[in-house]
């Protein structure tokens, strides 16, 4: 199901109808079947670092929906189990590792396949740029005029929406995967700091970049700061997995869009 409403979700992005015919509703499926291999390569990275601990999970379900890109995402679901801090931590940051290396190579062929807008100043969605998409459309997007736009073909897009599900899945809030690894990255006391830091500066962007901030401000009140205890809170995770958040910490700077979508 959910590959119908991506695709039919794809047709329309691409400009078509996917109700005149098959051949329009079939036009969507470049931008489906790319984003759809992306949302599984995320859960499929959870699922491995599951299992390189012993932990039972469910396969991914993918949830359709009525939105822009056609679904809600995926979930898995899990048991409830005692969680090490390093288990904790691989299956939080595994996910958002899968997902950000195919988006990014989703967005960079993308690009390629782009083009400036034919019509200057027609009306549409516009896109926010993050810092990394900034420079890559700069090196590998086609040149336009100062009164052009670049337009994403199906393939940009869905690499353009896979890094912003997973600067997303990286705030530190709820049971979004940064709350998982960086939980027991920075300990609990400071996780309740950066929580109370996150809710400002999701309601400061809800005023001054996008109003879909205060949804997201809403969920983090409701859900709190808890998070399930790991049964061994001084468990050390050593160089390489401080090295690894550390490093996902900058890319979450490098991907975030502050205001992911405007009218022009």
């Amino acid at each position: 199901m959910t590959l119908v409403t991506t695709t039919a979700a794809g047709s329309i992005l691409s400009g078509n109808n996917p109700l005149s015919s098959m051949h329009e509703f079939f036009s969507g499926l470049p931008f489906s079947l790319t984003l759809m291999g992306i949302l599984t390569l995320h859960e499929i990275g959870h699922l491995l670092a599951a299992r390189w601990h012993g932990l039972p999970f469910s396969p991914p379900y993918f949830i359709p929906a009525p939105t822009l890109i056609g679904t809600f995402g995926a979930i898995i679901r899990m048991p409830p189990v005692s969680h090490t801090r390093k288990s904790l931590f691989d299956i939080g940051i595994s996910g958002p590792l899968a997902g950000f290396f195919p988006s990014l190579i989703a967005l960079a062929w993308g690009l390629h396949l782009s083009r400036p807008d034919v019509q200057p100043g027609s009306s549409g969605i516009g896109l926010g740029e993050s810092i990394l998409f900034h420079y890559i459309s700069t090196f590998l997007g086609p040149s336009f005029g100062s009164h052009q736009s670049l337009v994403l073909s199906p393939i940009g897009f869905a690499g353009w929406t896979g890094l912003f599900v997973t600067a997303l899945n990286l705030i530190p809030v709820g049971q979004l995967d940064g709350s998982h690894f960086l939980f027991v990255f920075w300990k609990q006391r400071i996780h309740r700091l950066i929580w109370i830091v996150i809710l400002g500066v999701l309601a400061w962007m809800g005023f001054f970049y996008w109003e879909g901030w205060w949804i997201w401000l809403f969920f983090a009140l409701l859900m709190g700061p808890k998070h399930f205890p790991v049964s061994d809170p001084d468990e050390p995770l050593g160089k390489p997995r401080v090295f690894l958040a550390i490093c996902m910490i900058f890319l979450e700077i490098l991907i975030f869009v502050p205001s992911p979508f405007t009218n022009h």
